[in-house]
């Protein structure tokens, strides 16, 4: 067995002497193509690194809520997309109380109609990615740590104080000698303290990675900018509960942001039962004084509701008795224990009226 083994590789060898550029070709092939293959794989491992670094320097289980659709688009926008209500802060703490899986919640408002910039006797910043923000704006965003200084606090935004944060990159530039906290800035006019330095994302592709980030409080950004209307909210999830929590946000904001027509109708539906004239009690006959209750609100439902039908699509049963009770002096109430003055005039939808009783 070794001497067969042995005669098979001198064979071998006499082979590749004999045929050295084929054996040469052959081994070559070999080593390139593994190499290739381990480059291949090697590059494939750190991007998905990479690309795990900048999902959590963004924040893990987090997620963004907007008004508009997000990823590339031409032109303008839908008119669907366009028509649709801002976001509110109200939104986001609605969010926050309504949502089990949400951890946290920020909103962050911003005025993209105008461009805004920042400048110093140093120098100047234009095309500024400006933002009024939250205090745990910093805890919900892992990529807005804090380099130097402090973060905007809850009395920051309280009392709408003029405070900001700066990008890593627009320090600099308004400050060449360094050490911009308390120093002041203007921007757009209006003169802001420098509290703190925001740290530059990490993980960023493309080649525009410049952070042009300034921060001011959100109810100061409101004092500054009244129309600003352009909301955006970022939630952030308990570990391994993202999915349930954007479930839960999507219902409490379709809730909220759905008209309520419906709803009333069915409220006062409920209340009135199976007795449509109920509404005329409405009229609450206190001492020396009438007061407007559900009565109020069927005047505002539609008339499919039974309740608070135009003159024009009521029976003629109904429009009788309407100009029977007017003739008759009676407020519409179905007692006709107590009757109206002279001046009084008696609403024949919801026999209501206005003035004492």
């Amino acid at each position: 067995m070794a001497q067969a083994y042995g005669e098979n590789l001198k064979q071998a060898m006499d082979t590749l002497r004999a045929h050295k550029l084929r054996s040469f070709l052959t081994v070559f092939g070999v080593v390139l193509g593994v190499s290739v293959i381990m480059l291949v794989a090697a590059l494939i491992t750190g991007f998905d690194a990479a690309v795990q670094e900048s999902i959590k320097e963004v924040g893990a289980d987090t997620a963004f809520i907007t008004r508009f659709d997000q990823g590339p688009h031409a032109g303008r926008r839908p008119k669907e997309e366009r028509e649709r209500k801002p976001l509110t802060a109200e939104d986001g703490q609605a969010i926050q109380e309504g949502s089990p899986a949400v951890k946290n919640v920020t909103v962050w408002i911003t005025w993209w109609e105008q461009t805004h910039s920042v400048r110093t006797k140093g120098g100047e910043v234009t095309a500024i990615d400006f933002r009024g923000v939250q205090p745990n704006f910093g805890q919900v965003y892992a990529n807005a740590a804090t380099l130097e200084g402090r973060f905007i606090s809850e009395g920051d935004d309280l009392h709408r104080e003029n405070v900001v944060m700066l990008g890593e990159n627009v320090a600099p530039v308004l400050f060449p000698e360094g050490h911009s906290v308390g120093k002041d800035v203007l921007i757009d006019g209006s003169d802001f303290l420098v509290i703190g330095v925001v740290e530059k994302p990490k993980g960023v592709f493309g080649t525009d990675d410049e952070d042009r980030r300034v921060l001011i409080p959100y109810n100061t950004f409101r004092k500054i900018y009244p129309g600003a209307y352009e909301n955006a909210i970022r939630m952030q999830a308990y570990a391994g509960l993202l999915d349930q929590a954007a479930d839960q946000a999507t219902e409490v904001l379709r809730r909220r942001r759905t008209q309520v027509y419906a709803g009333r109708v069915a409220q006062v539906r409920r209340r009135l039962g199976d007795q449509p004239d109920a509404v005329a009690h409405g009229i609450g006959a206190g001492e020396g004084g009438g007061q407007v209750g559900d009565a109020d609100v069927a005047a505002r439902v539609p008339a499919e509701a039974g309740v608070g039908a135009p003159r024009a699509e009521r029976g003629p049963d109904q429009r009788a008795m309407a100009r029977q009770r007017s003739r008759a002096g009676q407020c519409g109430c179905g007692r006709g224990d107590h009757q109206i003055g002279r001046e009084q005039q008696v609403d024949p939808v919801t026999g209501g009226q206005a003035g004492r009783l």
